[in-house]
């Protein structure tokens, strides 16, 4: 299944403009902390996320469309057993981010350092 072009314009513009990111988060917005504990973020202290780079061979993105008006968005960087999930729902027509799991350890692997 391709993603959908409104959900493609979306995602771009999420990420290059920081007043179309924080009007397409749903808050306040379910996701996992670093530490794994579930948690709830406000728009106060939201730290905007960066586009994905395309160029680096660390980390690796998917997209799992699920139905018409849900995608799951995951990114992994394998050599260091580490993900991050972010959940994106089309309400009214507009996509907006409605669940982020910070990059955190992928469960049965051995520490990592990003250093």
């Amino acid at each position: 299944m391709e993603l959908p072009e409104d959900f493609i314009t979306a995602y771009e513009d999420y990420h290059s403009d920081s007043m179309a990111q924080m009007q397409h988060i749903q808050f306040p917005l379910s996701g996992k902390a670093k530490s794994g504990r579930d948690t709830i973020w406000g728009a106060t202290g939201w730290t905007l996320h960066q586009p994905y780079n395309r160029g680096s061979d660390l980390f690796r993105r998917s997209f799992r469309p699920v139905g018409s008006a849900l995608i799951l968005e995951d990114i992994i960087a394998p050599k260091l057993g580490l993900h991050m999930q972010r959940r994106w729902k089309k309400e009214d027509e507009t996509w907006v981010l409605i669940y982020y799991k910070e990059l955190q350890k992928i469960q049965g692997t051995d520490t990592v350092s990003l250093n």
